[in-house]
């Protein structure tokens, strides 16, 4: 009996299974900027696992086969939001989803930092309508400043990057009115 306890201690050693099922997390933050002056832990995270396949990839595609953030940076401010990073896309991904209790405006500051390939950050309202904040169609390194309002109806809305084997960074802050929530996807 303890040489099987034993023997399937070691298979499960060997396989991973003791390892943590998941090392990337998806975290959930949701924000009032009614409250933003309350401590809030900022949020960091490092996903390292497919930086290989892009800093090894070809020229045609950059070697991209999934879409994630290589850092992602949010944090609530006294009256703003703010998300900085770097995005790696191979199709599409959301940045900050976003729920008003009422009509409102919300400004979005900064700027992305083409690396490669081509992106636009657009808004998605809670009744489809889309507006994009930020489209850069360019070669080389550039970077394109962004301050535009949108306006955003009751509900729930998202802000996403949307492009193709895109390597972008980016350093955004969300300019509110009182009582909009964001989360995280």
């Amino acid at each position: 009996m303890k040489k099987r306890i034993l023997l399937l201690a070691i298979c499960l050693l060997c396989t991973g299974c003791s390892s943590p099922v998941n090392s990337r997390s998806n975290a959930s933050v949701e924000i009032s900027s009614a409250s933003a002056a309350e401590l809030i832990e900022p949020i960091e995270t490092d996903d390292h696992s497919a930086f290989e396949a892009v800093e090894a990839g070809d020229t045609e595609t950059g070697g991209i086969t999934q879409t994630y953030y290589n850092p992602l940076h949010a944090h609530a401010e006294k009256d703003h939001y703010e998300l900085s990073g770097k995005i790696i896309l191979k199709e599409q991904r959301g940045l900050i989803k976003i729920e008003a209790p009422e009509d409102t405006d919300l400004t979005v500051k900064g700027s992305i930092t083409r690396v490669m390939g081509e992106i636009q950050l657009i808004y998605l309202d809670s009744d489809g309508t889309s507006v994009t904040l930020a489209n850069m169609e360019t070669d080389g390194d550039q970077t394109l400043e962004i301050d535009t309002t949108v306006h955003t109806k009751t509900g729930k809305g998202s802000i996403y990057f949307s492009g193709s084997s895109s390597e972008y960074d980016f350093d955004l802050s969300l300019w509110p009115s009182d009582d909009i929530n964001y989360y995280l996807p």
